[in-house]
């Protein structure tokens, strides 16, 4: 070889090295970038995938929500029905002793006589026997209440006593049932004697303060 072929050779070689470097260089930039760019376009994938399971989330969330909601307006819709009735509360003890003497009236019975005994709890709340000799004061009566009204009658037919049930029914002053009746035919009266004990049952609820506090006393 020529020294002019060998110094030829060596400036092509010069000029090639920068413009091979470039390229490289050019190569490594491009292929940055486009790591850069498949990083970005999977971050957007993880972050898409994650918003749509957070919007699947809070759908699922919403749906319940909405039937926890039609559950409460149910329930609200039946707890107002039944309190309007009556069922709902401590009871309208003089209520029901009005509407008996209206239903009597009307059906102009014989005298008659009634009495209301106290309320008593279906469900006896349960006491502390740590507390049971401390001579506290006993709590109000939560849940089942019933309340019985005995009435008696005499010189009557049993017609009249279906009767004065029936009318003291369509009354609508809240829930009873005949507890017992005891019918007596005397041989020197018209008609028979009659003693019936009527429940009148209704649902006293625990007041929100009971329930903060049984909350607040548990571990």
């Amino acid at each position: 070889m020529s020294l002019l072929g060998a110094a030829l050779r060596r400036d092509v070689l010069r000029l090639a090295v920068p413009q091979m470097a470039l390229a490289l260089l050019l190569l490594l930039a491009g292929a940055l970038l486009a790591f850069l760019a498949w990083s970005d376009r999977n971050r957007q994938r993880v972050l898409l995938s994650e918003a749509k399971g957070e919007i699947t989330a809070l759908e699922t969330e919403r749906a319940e929500l909405e039937q926890t909601l039609e559950v409460l307006a149910t329930d609200i819709d039946l707890f107002r029905r039944l309190e309007k009735a009556g069922f709902v509360g401590s009871g309208d003890r003089l209520g029901w002793t009005e509407a008996l003497l209206r239903v009597h009236q009307r059906l102009g019975l014989p005298e008659i006589g009634f009495e209301l005994a106290p309320q008593i709890a279906l469900e006896p709340a349960a006491v502390d026997p740590a507390l049971a000799d401390a001579g506290a004061l006993p709590e109000a009566p939560y849940g089942p209440l019933a309340h019985d009204l005995r009435v008696q009658l005499a010189g009557v037919h049993e017609g009249e006593v279906l009767a004065l049930l029936d009318g003291l029914a369509a009354e609508g002053v809240g829930f009873f049932r005949p507890q017992s009746c005891q019918f007596l035919r005397e041989a020197d009266a018209a008609g028979i004697r009659v003693d019936c004990t009527l429940r009148w049952i209704t649902y006293q609820p625990r007041p929100p303060e009971a329930d903060e506090a049984v909350e607040a006393d548990a571990p």
